[in-house]
């Protein structure tokens, strides 16, 4: 009988469990609380947080990207001082120069570093804004109308253009038009092409670019021929130096004529002397970092000082400044603040250009002034023995005789 009872006994146990198995995943027994829902994750904000203060935020050789910088850079332009870009967050020449007049304006020691208390005072609902500058009346001479060219150079009796690789010849007695002429090379020279020029001793020094380095060569105004076209070169060997990226800038000291040049091996704007004396380039004056993408608008030379005032911008590191350099001691800074272009020094003031028009500025007393010239273009400047030349993108040239 038992043995007839336990195979029964199993069957019905196997059945059992099938059906115990065969009920739905989702089905919960009466008899066991519910399962809980998952709690979401707490939610975070996508807005930027403010950066936290940097404390004795300075100039900086390399410069560093840093954020308070950039939020310094547009409350500076927010409220109305010198900035000329944003797009970057370093802390370069123009935001030091910017800070200083907002130190000054704001009753604060104008260091033209970004202290914590610098920063409160910038980030205030009561920070002071600068007022804009009303335009000064400006006494011009002669006008003429002639050619537009980046290059421009003044002699007794000539406007010189440099319009590609050629140099157009003006009248400086009525402003008509000599000629156009080429820069005649020494035997292996060929390969040289015209950046730069100024007028100096008597001669027209016009700075060349070749495919390795770059040269300094004298020519004699006296011997531009209409016939041949040619304008001649008078040392017996040009004065070579390094370059690959040469800027149309340059400025004369009575000694050397200095020159604004683009390293990238050191990734350095450099200024570089070459004495026409003794003929030999000097040791090179190191301005600022380079990405390679800039751009030397001008030099300028402070005849009262012995300082020099260099114009450049570059784009990636989001600088443009007027830069002092003083030339004894290499030293940089302080930097301007207005964004310049065009940079001259004449009549004891140096004289710049930027998109708000024509400005001049008093090395010894600070007085900035802007001057209403009837002028929507960019401006190039040239100093004259006691006079400015102003040329505008129109061709529009104009002498200014007093401030």
């Amino acid at each position: 009988m038992k043995e007839r009872l336990l195979p029964l006994l199993l069957l019905a146990a196997l059945l059992l469990a099938c059906r115990v198995t065969s009920v739905p995943a989702t089905t919960q027994p009466a008899d066991l609380p519910p399962v809980p829902t998952p709690i979401p994750p707490r939610a975070t904000s996508t807005e930027p947080s403010s950066p936290a203060p940097t404390v004795g935020l300075t100039l900086q050789d390399p410069m560093l990207s840093d954020p308070v910088a950039g939020q310094a850079k547009f409350r500076l332009l927010e409220l109305g001082y010198d900035i000329c870009t944003v797009t970057t967050d370093f802390y370069n020449y123009q935001v030091e120069a910017a800070l200083r007049q907002f130190q000054q304006q704001a009753g604060i020691p104008p260091s033209g570093v970004l202290t914590d208390e610098t920063l409160q005072h910038l980030l205030a609902g009561d920070a002071p804004s600068r007022a804009p500058v009303a335009p000064s009346p400006l006494l011009t001479g002669d006008s003429f109308y002639i050619e537009m060219g980046e290059v421009f150079a003044v002699s007794p009796e000539s406007f010189w253009i440099l319009q590609g690789s050629l140099i157009a010849r003006f009248s400086r007695v009525d402003g008509e038009f000599l000629g156009f002429y080429q820069v005649e090379p020494l035997p292996g020279e060929w390969m040289y092409a015209p950046v730069a020029a100024l007028y100096a001793e008597g001669y027209l020094w016009i700075a060349q670019q070749g495919p390795e380095d770059a040269l300094l060569q004298a020519y004699d105004p006296a011997s531009a021929n209409p016939t041949e076209a040619l304008l001649k070169p008078v040392l017996p060997a040009s004065i070579h130096f390094s370059s690959v990226q040469l800027y149309p800038a340059s400025a004369f000291d009575g000694q050397a004529v200095w020159l604004l040049v683009d390293d990238p091996q050191t990734q350095s704007v450099v200024l570089q002397p070459l004495n026409i004396h003794s003929h030999t380039a000097g040791e090179p004056i190191r301005i600022g970092q380079s990405s390679g993408f800039g751009y030397g608008y001008g030099i300028a030379y402070d005849k009262n000082t012995s300082d020099l005032w260099v114009s450049y911008a570059d784009e990636v590191f989001g600088e443009q400044a007027i830069v002092k350099v003083e030339v004894n001691s290499a030293e940089i800074g302080p930097a301007l603040g207005p964004c310049g272009m065009g940079v001259a020094f004449s009549m004891d003031r140096l004289w710049f250009a930027n998109q708000q028009g024509l400005w001049s500025y008093d090395p010894l007393t600070s007085d900035r002034r802007l001057y209403q010239l009837e002028s929507d273009s960019p401006l190039t400047l040239v100093p004259g023995e006691e006079s400015l030349w102003v040329l505008d993108l129109y061709g529009m040239l104009t002498e200014v005789t007093a401030p």
